[in-house]
């Protein structure tokens, strides 16, 4: 294949092309859908492949309609060439319906949260369907996500997803790029993920006084307001 070829529909032999993801259409539909494609010998539906070696290509999208081919016993199939780059594979595999599209938790926004909670909602045998999507959602998105190194602290939010099933379910649709925690913490809301005890340690190593006896609440209003006491006790000072 030459570099003109790449945007090309073409027609190639099928046993220069290897599959690609299997697809996970019932036997029923590939066997029954061969049959139509024996009548007329041409998918006009094309494979979307990659070359992989010389006259050698591999299956990136369209799964189900090489299955089919397979099936049908053609001896040549349209495909469209694409080009190898990763980033082409993960947008024809999406485009195709063959993975589910990520979004990235550490920055997504309220509206990306909402759509994929109900997705994942929605889909048959969902072990979110007691989960109240509102409630969810805001408390995810006010979370201090952006640090988080996996989901787990969902569980900690209150929104009734726990470790196990639910939690697993929402790896379908999330990742996370996250963000170095700051040496000196100030956000609330990152300091409320916190438990007294580390909270504590915090304090301790910032050498504010006092803070031993304190309850949650009052450590996290000193460790939050700790950069603006310490510049004005340097101002009286």
């Amino acid at each position: 294949m030459s570099l003109s070829d790449t945007g090309n529909l073409m027609c190639l032999p099928f046993e220069e092309i290897e599959p690609g993801i299997p697809t996970e259409v019932h036997a029923y539909l590939i066997q029954e859908t061969a049959k139509y494609l024996e009548e007329q010998s041409r998918n006009w539906v094309p494979l979307i492949v990659k070359e992989v070696g010389l006259d050698q290509y591999q299956v990136i999208g369209n799964s189900f309609i090489y299955a089919v081919a397979s099936e049908a016993g053609l001896e040549e199939v349209w495909c469209i060439i694409a080009d190898s780059t990763p980033e082409t594979e993960s947008l024809t595999q999406a485009l195709c319906r063959e993975i589910i599209p990520k979004v990235n938790l550490s920055t997504a926004n309220r509206d990306e949260i909402s759509s994929a909670l109900d997705f994942l909602m929605l889909l048959p045998n969902s072990p979110l369907k007691g989960v109240n999507h509102a409630s969810a959602v805001a408390r995810i998105d006010e979370a201090p996500r952006q640090y988080w190194k996996s989901l787990t602290p969902i569980t900690k939010l209150g929104c009734r997803i726990t470790v196990g099933k639910k939690l697993k379910f929402l790896e379908q649709v999330f990742y996370l790029t996250p963000q170095p925690i700051p040496k000196v913490i100030t956000d609330r809301r990152l300091l409320d993920s916190f438990s007294t005890k580390e909270l504590k340690v915090l304090a301790k190593k910032r050498e504010i006084r006092g803070y031993s006896k304190k309850k949650k609440a009052e450590l996290i209003e000193l460790l939050a307001n700790f950069n603006e006491e310490k510049s004005s006790d340097k101002q009286v000072a």
